[in-house]
């Protein structure tokens, strides 16, 4: 089976969080994560993300999404 390899910023988009919780999901373990390919002209290799291993956890961690959170109803009675 071949396995699909994404970008910090590609996962981070998809996860609907920033690419520092997603190197942080990758240090502590929960989700699956190496260097990629040596860049052509110069500089440091990026990390690559498991995309199976990312909806594992987001499936599996009860992550919400941050535009659910941020669109709280808030309901006033005037009458109280």
């Amino acid at each position: 089976m071949d396995t699909d390899w994404i970008s910090v910023a590609e996962a981070a988009h998809i996860a609907e969080r920033s690419k520092p919780t997603i190197r942080r999901w990758t240090r502590r373990g929960h989700i699956e994560a190496h260097p990629g390919p040596v860049p052509a002209h110069g500089g440091s290799r990026p990390t690559m993300i498991n995309r199976d291993s990312l909806m594992v956890y987001l499936a599996t961690s009860q992550q919400i999404p941050r535009e659910v959170t941020s669109a709280r109803t808030v309901v006033h009675d005037d009458n109280a």
